[in-house]
């Protein structure tokens, strides 16, 4: 086993935090954008379940980025349960998200939003090792970027 020095360590986890860490934080940072927008409901045609559909999607991405970064975690807790921990953080967004909202002119909390976010996280968090070592697409990016990144 190869030790490597403190200082190569320390740049290792800041590879791995631009690489995982990052790309969670910047997409929930989307989401809050997002929210915080007073005229997006009325961007998109009344179609019913369509918000729904949106929420679960945005979540879901939120949830595949959690999982990610929760995977390789050097945290023990966050990696020895990695769906959980991506569940808690989830779910903890979308209600503060929800409740954000409740401050933004034209826009209103909503129970069921939430439902459709905690589905999305939650199938995310079931289905990530198949789509992330399932679908080449996904694992061929994934892996030029590990090799770029983290060696």
């Amino acid at each position: 086993m190869i030790v490597r020095p403190l200082t190569d360590m320390k740049r290792l986890h800041a590879k791995r935090f631009l690489l995982y860490g990052l790309p969670a934080l910047l997409y929930a940072g989307f989401i809050f954008f997002l929210s915080s927008l007073s005229g997006v409901p009325e961007l998109y045609p009344d179609i019913l379940g369509l918000d729904w559909i949106l929420h679960f999607l945005e979540y879901y991405v939120l949830g595949y980025l959690l999982m990610r970064l929760f995977v390789i975690s050097p945290r023990r807790l966050f990696l020895a349960h990695p769906a959980l921990s991506t569940v808690f953080f989830g779910v903890a967004y979308g209600v503060s998200d929800e409740f954000h909202q409740a401050f933004v002119s034209g826009r209103d909390p909503s129970a069921a939003d939430v439902f459709f976010d905690v589905l999305g996280v939650i199938l995310a968090s079931r289905t990530y090792r198949r789509v992330r070592f399932g679908m080449t697409p996904f694992r061929k990016l994934e892996d030029i970027m590990e090799r770029v990144w983290t060696y």
